[in-house]
């Protein structure tokens, strides 16, 4: 008898969606008044290059692999690849993010958030799979693997670890 396929699949964009559709609106601006045929074939491919570009986390619980890489119009790069025994839980970490910018007297910080959602695997190996400014739109992402693979996710953003209550995602 078969197994039923198990996999989780996370493909994120790897450019945002402002950059990708400026592109487009920069390619029809280029070709209506620049129009030939160097502008055509630059502006069609960058357009294929930046809607296609992914970066994709194939978790595969049947065959117990890891697959990790970056896509670009269809080829894979910087695979990472790995067998596992068993995933034993997800778990949330904050980081604080400051950035400093000087420029002639001016002094300004930028200080944002970012969550990043971690795997840890039975032997201890850890994976990062998503991360973002928004701790709500994460979990939404990893709730269905959660569920798929019966592990609870563990918030470690404050000093406090806790488990996260799924019911209420």
């Amino acid at each position: 008898m078969r197994q039923p396929k198990q996999a989780f699949i996370l493909a994120e964009p790897y450019f945002p969606l402002w950059l990708n559709i400026f592109c487009v609106v920069a390619s029809l601006f280029a070709l209506k008044f620049y129009f030939n045929y160097f502008v055509l074939a630059g502006s069609v491919s960058a357009n294929i290059l930046l809607w296609s570009t992914r970066y994709k986390t194939i978790i595969d619980l049947n065959k117990k692999l890891f697959t990790d890489y970056f896509s670009l119009a269809g080829l894979k790069f910087n695979l990472q690849q790995f067998q596992f025994e068993k995933i034993d839980r997800i778990f949330i970490t904050k980081e604080k993010i400051t950035h400093a910018y000087r420029s002639r007297g001016v002094h300004r910080d930028a200080v944002w958030v970012e969550y990043t959602a971690t795997l840890l695997f039975q032997n201890g190996h850890t994976e990062e799979i998503i991360s973002g400014n928004e701790r709500d739109i994460i979990l939404s992402k990893i709730k269905g693997f959660s569920e798929l693979c019966s592990i609870g996710i563990e918030s470690r953003t404050t000093d406090d670890w806790h488990w996260i209550d799924l019911s209420k995602i």
